[in-house]
């Protein structure tokens, strides 16, 4: 669940970013038109994320496991959505197996 919420809170920080795909245009414009409360839900969705690692793991390996996770939702949400429509649906499928993974460790 602590992935699933940084993938969401990355892709809402990249929303408003003016390279943000066309095809997600209802994400982009809402997150344009109200940049503050875009940034604040997502730091919340990144509170809710290490709070849910803090659980799952100690403290310090919590936040070492945060931030390898923001690292890899930022770099596939940044390379993979600019280049076509059909890669969201790997980026999605790839976001499913890391789901599965965590839940069977």
């Amino acid at each position: 669940m602590g992935v699933i919420l940084v993938f969401i809170g990355s892709l809402l920080l990249y929303a408003k970013s003016k390279h943000f795909p066309q095809f997600l245009n209802f994400v982009g414009i809402t997150a344009r038109q109200k940049p503050v409360l875009t940034r604040v839900v997502a730091y919340i969705v990144f509170l809710l994320s290490i709070l849910i690692f803090t659980v799952q793991f100690d403290f310090a390996t919590a936040l070492v496991i945060f931030m390898i996770t923001v690292m890899l939702a930022l770099g596939l949400i940044i390379t993979l959505l600019p280049l076509n429509q059909k890669y969201v649906y790997l980026f999605a499928g790839l976001s499913l197996v890391i789901i599965v993974m965590e839940n069977l460790m």
